[in-house]
């Protein structure tokens, strides 16, 4: 047997270096909080929707959300922030460290 098909095969994979992303919609916020709640890392943990709080967390704009919130994530998309500041809430993206 060749020497290539008998030396094991090893390569790099990045996904230990990769940061757990988790996307939550509107619709999820509207159910869980309040008016006026503050939802970050914490709350969100606190109320079920993420498991872990390093976890980076994305909000999307699938639903609506009828009520203000004070949203303070890691990612937000465009469409989401537009609806958030519509409906009288504030929007704060936290800067995610990277090494590099």
């Amino acid at each position: 047997m060749p020497l290539f098909r008998r030396v094991a095969r090893r390569g790099f994979s990045n996904s230990r270096f990769q940061a757990p992303t988790v996307t939550l919609g509107l619709d999820d916020l509207g159910r869980a909080f309040k008016e006026g709640d503050v939802v970050d890392g914490a709350s969100l943990v606190a109320k079920g929707l993420v498991a872990h709080p390093e976890d980076h967390v994305k909000i999307l704009a699938n639903g609506r959300l009828e009520h203000r919130l004070d949203v303070r994530v890691d990612a937000i998309s465009a469409s989401a922030r537009q609806q958030i500041e519509a409906s009288g809430g504030t929007v704060t993206t936290e800067s995610v460290a990277t090494d590099g």
